[in-house]
């Protein structure tokens, strides 16, 4: 989505850890979402989140296939 509206992705976090939280690098999406979803991932690898055994690796096929089974579900509650 950020590719088509033309803006980039600003990478942000909270490091349970450490206590500590910030921003990363900014990302250009580019023709190829696996080398940006490659760049992403590897910013978070050494970043634990409050539930850090919940941290898995995302692919490109789940995250089109998650996109497009969304928008043919019917509009949600915000609270859902």
């Amino acid at each position: 989505m950020a590719k088509n509206a033309g803006i980039p992705i600003v990478l942000a976090f909270l490091d349970f850890k450490d206590r500590t939280g910030g921003f990363g690098p900014v990302i250009e999406p580019g023709e190829d979402i696996e080398k940006d979803l490659s760049e992403i991932q590897a910013f978070y690898t050494e970043i634990y989140g409050k539930h850090p055994e919940c941290f898995s690796p995302v692919s490109p096929k789940c995250t089109k296939r998650k996109f497009q089974n969304h928008h043919k579900q019917q509009p949600h509650n915000v609270c859902d």
